[in-house]
């Protein structure tokens, strides 16, 4: 039976080396083997997904599961407060994030069903993945023409002129020719990761679904497929309904090149990045809802993802180096702001709010080499939001305003007044830079 333990991003965890693993003390001290010790440091090598102490550990900006043996670590994001019900909550966000940008081919309709669902990261992941692709197969299969060589008893395609000279053998004629079938690079992808989700998945349902997928892939070649050959699938008008599929499939895959055996346990990992998540999230959000968070202003403003906005220094040869690209770009009439998510948690009892130094200078250097009128630094809320106003004073005599505001991701963002309540935090953020932005309420009540 595989033991779960649930862990939150950036919260330290002391933990003792023991003879088995998960809780000593639940919720608060951990026990791990030597051997799970030693493999989850061969997976920290690549990136940094937890900070290993002598006697403590801390997952990273990371979401998702690792599985070493009949162990699997669970890591949601710190959104809300430690109870059962938030950790649910909290897993839905994910999902909800993942699939608004675009991540994850899962419909709204989907994902609302994971309230349902008593089960860990990974076990929601593949069923969803598995419904949404049980549904694509039966309404279509992909087929494709082709190529095979073959000897036969009549002309088909081109003869191998090559291959026809054994006298034994006239009667039969070497053709190479284009056959329609459903044993494609797609299909064996798809089917090949089915296998694979199957071998971990918990719960009955789940392996039902995962059968009947099986079963409409009868007639495709069971063969291990790689990260590098899923890579090589080209999409068309023609097959381009499979490629969110296949980057699910991508997904996975790359999770089990983390496939390391140390004696007879196997590891797995399935982590999102959730800087990048964050980032692409709040950008999608202001393209997307303009209406609901500008108002009567949205036909006018024009927000741009990471755009080019100048270099920090010139070399020798009077040539730009060390672009800067800002993570958001927010035009509006007589208003150029530049936006930059931070996926890391303010602290109220810290100097500065926790604020790092590093990325105050960054912003710094935007205001300096632009024509910016404001900046905004944007943190995700954990627990009570924070704000903070500063004012940059540049070299050249001009001011340029820093504010410092977070985005309340606690809410359930499957729900209307979840969602709303998303819109009305992030427009909250924006309602002091906007020039006559208060006029025009956006986010429905």
């Amino acid at each position: 039976m595989t033991e779960l333990i649930t862990l939150r991003e950036f919260q330290r965890y002391p933990f003792t080396i023991a003879d088995t693993d998960g809780w000593s003390d639940p919720g608060r001290t951990l026990q791990f083997s030597t051997q799970t010790i030693e493999t989850l440091s061969s997976i920290n090598s690549g990136k940094e997904f937890f900070s290993i102490g002598y006697d403590s550990i801390v997952p990273q900006a990371f979401v998702g599961v690792i599985q070493i043996g009949d162990l699997s670590i669970q890591i949601v994001p710190k959104f809300c407060e430690e109870t059962t019900i938030d950790t649910a909550r909290a897993l839905r966000n994910v999902y909800a994030m993942l699939q608004y940008i675009g991540c994850l081919p899962y419909r709204q309709a989907d994902t609302a069903d994971i309230a349902t669902l008593e089960a860990d990261f990974l076990e929601i992941f593949v069923r969803l993945f598995a419904n949404q692709l049980l549904d694509h197969l039966c309404q279509a299969r992909h087929v494709d023409y082709i190529q095979r060589s073959d000897e036969l008893r009549f002309l088909r395609g081109r003869i191998r002129a090559e291959k026809h000279h054994d006298p034994a053998r006239l009667h039969l004629i070497p053709c190479t020719f284009f056959e329609r079938s459903g044993d494609t690079l797609i299909a064996r992808t798809l089917r090949y990761t089915c296998n694979l989700m199957e071998r971990r998945c918990a719960t009955a349902e789940t392996r039902r679904v995962l059968h009947q997928i099986r079963e409409l892939l009868v007639d495709v070649t069971l063969t291990p497929i790689s990260v590098q050959e899923a890579d090589t699938i080209r999409f068309h008008r023609l097959n381009n309904g499979f490629r969110p599929f296949i980057d699910v499939c991508r997904l996975y895959l790359a999770g089990w090149a983390y496939h390391i055996q140390a004696g007879s346990r196997s590891t797995f990992t399935l982590l999102f990045p959730m800087e990048q998540v964050f980032e692409r999230f709040v950008s999608t959000v202001l393209q997307r809802e303009g209406s609901a968070l500008f108002g009567a202003l949205a036909p006018l403003v024009r927000v741009d993802d990471q755009p080019f906005v100048g270099y920090l220094a010139l070399n020798e040869r009077q040539r730009g180096e060390f672009g800067l690209r800002p993570d958001v770009r927010i035009r509006v009439p007589e208003a150029d702001i530049l936006l930059d998510t931070k996926y890391k948690r303010l602290d109220g009892s810290a100097s500065h709010l926790g604020v790092g130094q590093g990325d105050v200078y960054q912003m710094f250097g935007y205001a300096a080499m632009t024509d910016a009128q404001a900046i905004l630094m944007l943190y995700p809320a954990v627990g009570p939001g924070f704000r903070r106003d500063l004012t940059f004073v540049l070299p050249d005599g001009r001011t340029c305003p820093l504010f410092i505001r977070t985005i309340d991701l606690s809410g359930d963002l499957l729900s209307r007044s979840g969602w709303n309540g998303c819109l009305a935090s992030l427009r909250g953020c924006l309602t002091p830079i906007m020039p006559g932005f208060v006029a025009y309420p956006g986010v429905p009540c």
